[in-house]
């Protein structure tokens, strides 16, 4: 795993940065992410630890990765409480193929 910092001015800045993280993870270090824990939010800035591991063009086909995480359209919901059960949130962003 690795971990990272994010910063942004809202839910969706952040899951844009994280989505340039892992874009960047990818590209330089050829960290393939497979998922991804939150490990702090608080004043506009996400420590995250992403779950992966080295790409591998014979185990991991890839037709196309993206290229680009797009802000338009990026959202997070956060999820009606389910009991003592820590918050629940999905997520959507848009990436460029």
């Amino acid at each position: 795993h690795m971990d990272a910092t994010v910063e942004g001015h809202d839910l969706g800045a952040l899951l844009v940065a994280f989505g340039n993280e892992v874009l960047f993870l990818f590209e330089v270090e050829t960290f393939l992410w497979s998922g991804a824990e939150l490990l702090s939010l608080e004043d506009g800035e996400a420590r995250v630890r992403i779950f992966g591991e080295r790409f591998d063009p014979e185990r991991h086909p890839i037709v196309r990765p993206f290229k680009a995480v797009t802000h338009h359209d990026a959202v997070v919901t956060r999820l009606p409480a389910e009991g003592e059960d820590q918050p629940r949130w999905t997520a959507e962003i848009i990436v460029d193929l």
